[in-house]
């Protein structure tokens, strides 16, 4: 950003904060966010689909069913609203009836994992699966069950043949949204890899036919996990995926089911798939990524004898506060993607006048994965200048570097950060989950005040390494720093406080 310099008496030293109050929600665009929606009355006729109380489809004739039963399972989950656990209903779909005849019926366990399922004509089961953690069984009237894949994080284990107990490695290359695109195994034979398979998917997961390929010699009919490296339940024509506590139909690109946590996206409906950019994001569960905020704001006390108002505040993890600049980006590091990065900033306020500066910056990110996970890398800066002098004032200028490795078999998110700023104003970043519970991640506070530091250049300010636990859902349960382990509130408590580290004061 190029300054032109003035000599002025007391200038003000970069942008300067408004008096604290509530803040005001942006107006949100009417243009509909829900893909696939378009009316087409010659495909889909309002009668197609019914739904029940809770807001479950229980009829879809496009898929040939005409009713599904629900089992309602209560799971005990952390509310950060209360701080503590509260009960929350899921529905999963315990029997499926076709117009023809044909059922499923799936049974699951008390949190919702699925241990069966059973697909039967004219009332007379036909096939079945069992499910045990990542091994799935397979038995046929009057056979045993068969063992017919381990699933694993590069593919699967499964038998040599069809009449073969040996079992093989078969390895997938997977696409940034963890969908398997190729597989192979070792040709015995030769030594060499040879391709098994070969599968392609519209942008909303639907498998492309007559462009795929599967070896014709080897058994491949059995692998069950394909787009978001979720099972797909192709038998007897469904044609969607299971994602474990929702069903998933690819050709409308939406869910069976409402989301649970649809009130913490309240812009979005409750059936959407990944924001309705499947391309960027991926679907967990019905989680979504991690957003990182970092901000720079005015201590109290900053602008003293000026006539500018400083935020009122010390650090905080709080989103109703007023800072100078504040970037936030969301980042999933499994699903390889990063969304958001511009800089925005609160109105600045002198007397009766506000202005709002014009921010500069945007962030980075390289994705990796290693033995201890997933690994999204993040460079980010942004800078800005005082609106009311045009330039005359330094910039607010700050960098940060940010590495997520995200572990979910074992439950830890890895988080480093390191923060380079002019420390003035004070600087301070924090991590967010699906649940709206945010870890703060360490902040510098200004060295002074804003006339001793007109010539200030950026140096590093913070540099912190931590680990968080989480659950499945990527839920943050505690903080590992140094020797210790902390609660969520305990941990920001003590440290955006700079009581319990590193983290020089602000001035008061």
């Amino acid at each position: 950003m190029k300054k032109i310099f003035i000599l002025l008496i007391a200038i003000p030293y970069f942008l300067t904060a408004q008096v604290k109050k509530s803040a005001t929600p942006k107006s949100k665009s009417s243009k509909s966010r829900f893909a696939n929606t378009r009316p087409n009355s010659n495909r889909i006729a309002s009668t197609d689909f019914e739904y029940d109380l809770a807001g479950n489809v229980t009829k879809d004739l496009t898929q040939g069913i005409s009713k599904i039963d629900y089992v309602s399972i209560s799971r005990m989950e952390q509310d950060p609203n209360i701080g503590g656990m509260t009960s929350v209903s899921v529905h999963l779909p315990e029997e499926i009836t076709f117009t023809d005849g044909r059922k499923i019926k799936n049974q699951y366990d008390a949190t919702g994992n699925k241990l069966l399922t059973q697909y039967l004509i004219n009332n007379v089961i036909s096939v079945e699966y069992q499910y045990e953690e990542d091994e799935t069984y397979i038995r046929t009237p009057g056979k045993d069950w068969k063992l017919i894949e381990i699933k694993m994080d590069e593919g699967r284990i499964v038998p040599k043949s069809n009449s073969s107990t040996e079992m093989v490695y078969e390895y997938d290359i997977q696409d940034h949204t963890g969908s398997p695109r190729v597989s192979f195994r070792e040709n015995t034979a030769t030594g060499q890899a040879e391709i098994v398979r070969k599968q392609d998917y519209d942008p909303f997961g639907l498998p492309l036919k007559g462009i795929d390929y599967q070896s014709p010699t080897l058994d491949t009919l059995s692998k069950k996990y394909f787009f978001n490296g979720k099972e797909y339940l192709v038998t007897i024509g469904l044609n969607m995926y299971d994602y474990g506590l929702r069903t998933y139909n690819p050709r409308l690109g939406r869910f069976y089911q409402i989301d649970p946590k649809a009130s913490m996206m309240p812009s979005w409906s409750p059936y959407s798939f990944s924001f309705d950019n499947p391309v960027r994001f991926r679907n967990y569960d019905g989680a979504f990524p991690y957003p990182i905020t970092i901000r720079s704001f005015a201590p109290v006390g900053s602008f003293r004898g000026t006539g500018f108002h400083d935020d009122g505040r010390s650090f905080s993890t709080r989103s109703d506060v007023t800072s100078r600049i504040s970037q936030t980006y969301t980042v999933d590091p499994s699903a390889r993607s990063i969304s958001g990065g511009s800089p925005t900033s609160s109105p600045t306020i002198f007397g009766s006048l506000s202005m709002t500066a014009t921010d500069e910056g945007g962030v980075s990110a390289s994705f990796s994965k290693n033995s201890s996970g997933n690994v999204a890398s993040i460079q980010g800066n942004f800078e800005g200048s005082n609106p009311f002098f045009l330039g005359a004032a330094p910039d607010i200028e700050v960098s940060s570097y940010v590495t997520l490795t995200e572990n979910t078999k074992k439950g830890t998110l890895g988080v480093s950060v390191d923060l380079s700023s002019k420390q003035f104003p004070a600087t301070e970043a924090m991590i967010q989950d699906n649940k709206k519970q945010t870890v703060f991640l360490g902040g510098a506070a200004a060295y002074g005040n804003a006339g001793s530091l007109v010539s200030a250049s950026k140096s590093p300010a913070k540099s912190l390494n931590l680990t968080i636990n989480i659950d499945k859902n990527g839920a943050f349960q505690s903080v590992m720093y140094g020797n210790k382990t902390y609660g969520v509130d305990e941990f920001n408590k003590a440290f955006s406080s700079g009581s319990a580290g590193p983290y020089p004061r602000g001035n008061k």
